[in-house]
């Protein structure tokens, strides 16, 4: 037996948000047919989820079970480290969907892709309204670039978005030490949801990930009420010319604006990701860095586009 579901997730909108597919089984399946599957399914992201007991009547998690187990493949067949909207998409089908109502929380394993004899952890919960929290591992720590890196990254910035307005280049290493990913922050007067990106410029840059974003000014914050920042987020290196909106990329942008002084101490940030579909990111922090065992909450909403069952 299998069930499978699409959703949006980071948003009340169907339409909007990042969509995700979701398929569950009882046992986990294997890379071809995951890596089939996911290109058949053709999502952003598509998320895996297994457990021995998934399907029994009443089932509900405990700390006595093992883990529920999950990983995540691309449109591609590409296999991702961590990917957290599609995890925000089957927390949401498992919790408002699937599972009965008594349950408030779940517990995620996945295998890490550099070394699979290692494992992490994935703490899921409730939260107000509609809202799902997934606890996902901070990043580590960040360093200012070179000056030769800086001035090479705001050349492809203006190749790319036709704008040099650059305030800061922050490189932030993955636990995967051959892969980098790099946040941009431009100046907080430059409109991001208007700007007409040309993601394939940035195939000129070392990192994997690239993730521009700026604080919204007060005078126009009525227009996106709530959020403290706007964000963009590309992966051209691996096909994703613009990620809708990216949960994982949010686990660096928190945590670097939480620390910024000029963010007011605060519980919690809201990041508007302006890409063309759009969407909202709740983010919390508990002030610690990734290889502290530090974590980032990442809070959403979900809409359920479509469930059914898959024939294997």
């Amino acid at each position: 037996m299998a069930r499978i579901a699409v959703l949006d997730c980071f948003t009340s909108d169907i339409f909007r948000g990042n969509p995700a597919a979701v398929v569950l089984t009882a046992e986990p399946l294997s890379a071809d047919r995951r890596i089939s599957l996911a290109i058949e399914l053709n999502q952003p992201a598509t998320a895996f989820v297994s457990h021995p007991r998934l399907f029994e009547p009443a089932f509900t998690p405990s700390s006595h079970d093992a883990p529920l187990l999950i990983r995540w493949h691309t449109s591609t067949g590409g296999a991702l480290p961590l990917c957290g909207h599609a995890t925000m998409a089957a927390s949401h089908f498992l919790l408002r969907h699937f599972l009965p109502p008594s349950v408030e929380q779940l517990e995620f394993e996945y295998p890490f892709l550099h070394d699979e004899t290692a494992t992490g952890r994935l703490l899921v919960r409730r939260v107000q309204g509609d809202r799902v929290e997934v606890t996902l591992p901070a990043c580590l720590q960040w360093r200012d670039v070179s000056d030769d890196e800086r001035e090479k990254v705001t050349a492809v910035m203006r190749a790319a978005a036709g704008t040099d307005s650059v305030q800061e280049v922050l490189a932030f290493p993955t636990p995967n030490p051959k892969v980098q990913n790099v946040v941009i922050r431009l100046q907080d007067h430059v409109d991001l949801a208007a700007l007409e990106f040309k993601p394939e410029a940035f195939l000129k840059l070392p990192y994997r990930g690239i993730w521009v974003f700026n604080t919204i000014p007060p005078a126009l914050q009525a227009a996106l009420p709530g959020a403290s920042a706007r964000s963009r987020v590309f992966f051209p290196s691996v096909g994703i010319m613009e990620d809708h909106v990216c949960g994982s990329a949010h686990t660096a942008l928190g945590p670097y604006l939480f620390s910024s002084s000029a963010t007011p101490s605060t519980e919690s940030l809201e990041f508007a990701q302006v890409s063309k579909r759009g969407g909202k990111i709740g983010i919390t922090w508990d002030g610690r860095l990734g290889h502290e065992g530090g974590t980032v909450g990442l809070r959403g909403e979900a809409r359920l586009l479509f469930q059914g069952e898959l024939y294997l």
